[in-house]
């Protein structure tokens, strides 16, 4: 059994390169989403184009500064407060299958609808960050 990463990415209209990875660890309960964006020149309207690219340039520091850990980092609360209350990616522990189905059925629900409200995510994400200018291959350029 290994970890489990995948990376989605869209282009909005303003030619901004959304770019999604979800990492699932081997050995740990939470599941990390996170979201960043760049602002791609020459501008992009086919994400086709970008088909063989590898996306690790997106992915390495300095273009990782801007990362946004879904339901962790967009919040303007306490720490503990984000720990004990808010909903969270992770799977708590359980001595039985059907509570175990039940939890993982509530995780899966959440991120559903987290994916189908992603723009909440980036709208928040322009409040907090800048997209970094980068070429197609994800270099950046001043």
């Amino acid at each position: 059994m290994s970890d489990y990463t995948y990376e989605l990415c869209r282009i909005s209209s303003d030619s901004h390169l959304e770019y999604i990875i979800v990492h699932i660890p081997k050995k740990d309960r939470w599941i990390q989403i996170y979201l960043n964006v760049f602002q791609l020149s020459p501008t992009l309207t086919d994400i086709r184009k970008l088909n063989g690219i590898d996306g690790l340039n997106y992915r390495l520091i300095p273009n990782s500064n801007t990362e946004m850990r879904l339901r962790a980092d967009e919040y303007k609360v306490p720490p503990l407060i984000l720990i004990l209350f808010l909903p969270k990616y992770k799977i708590s522990r359980s001595l039985c299958s059907y509570s175990s189905n039940g939890k993982v059925k509530k995780i899966t629900n959440l991120i559903k609808g987290d994916m189908a409200n992603i723009d909440f995510f980036i709208k928040r994400w322009h409040e907090l960050y800048k997209p970094v200018i980068t070429n197609w291959e994800g270099v950046r350029i001043k």
